[in-house]
C-alpha cells in the first residue's frame, strides 16, 4: 500500500525513496524542508487499533530516550489516515548490510556491540525493553558509530 506514497507530502516531509519495509511499515527516506535535512519517515501500513497504539507507543518512548547510540525521533503524526514517525535519518545503513555473510573481525565486533549494549541498558534503566535487537536495527551513523533502531516490539517494563 505505501509504495505508492514516493512523491507525496507527510506533514512537512516529502517522501522521496523507500528504504526500509517491514510487516507493519514501510520507512522512507523524506526531505524536511522547513530546515533543509533529510529525515527517515516510517509510516505504519497496518491500521488495526492495536496497531496503531504500539506505533504509538513506539514513538513515545523512543522519543524519551537521548543515547548516543540510539536513533534520535523527531517527530510523530497522523496525515490522510497515516500515522507516521519522522526519525534521524542515516546514511550508513544498517549493520546486516556490512556482515556481507563474513565472520567479522571480533575486535570490530566487540567494539561495535559494546555500544549498543550501552544503548540498550541505557533504555533498560529508562523502563522500555526493546525485544527486536538484530543487525537489520542497528544503524551506522559511522564505521565504529552504531545506534539502535526499530523499538517496534518495545515494551515498557512497567505497566504494559
Amino acid at each position: 500500500m505505501s509504495t505508492d506514497l514516493i512523491g507525496q507530502t507527510l506533514g512537512k516531509y516529502k517522501l522521496i525513496e523507500i528504504i526500509g519495509t517491514g510487516g507493519m511499515a514501510t520507512v522512507y527516506k523524506a526531505a524536511q524542508t522547513n530546515l533543509e535535512r533529510w529525515v527517515a519517515l516510517k509510516v505504519l501500513h497496518y491500521q488495526e487499533k492495536v496497531a496503531l497504539v504500539r506505533f504509538e507507543r513506539e514513538a513515545k518512548a523512543i522519543a524519551m530516550l537521548r543515547h548516543r547510540n540510539i536513533l534520535i525521533v523527531y517527530d510523530y503524526g497522523k496525515e490522510n489516515d497515516l500515522p507516521y514517525l519522522v526519525m534521524e535519518y542515516v546514511q550508513g545503513g544498517t549493520l546486516c548490510n556490512q556482515l556481507l555473510g563474513e565472520p567479522m573481525d571480533w575486535f570490530k565486533a566487540v567494539t561495535l556491540i559494546l555500544p549498543v549494549a550501552e544503548a540498550l541498558n541505557y533504555a533498560h534503566k529508562q523502563g522500555i525493553i526493546h525485544r527486536d535487537v538484530k543487525p537489520s536495527n542497528i544503524l551506522m551513523a559511522q564505521e565504529d558509530w552504531p545506534l539502535l533502531a526499530d523499538f517496534g516490539l518495545v515494551k515498557l517494563s512497567q505497566g504494559e
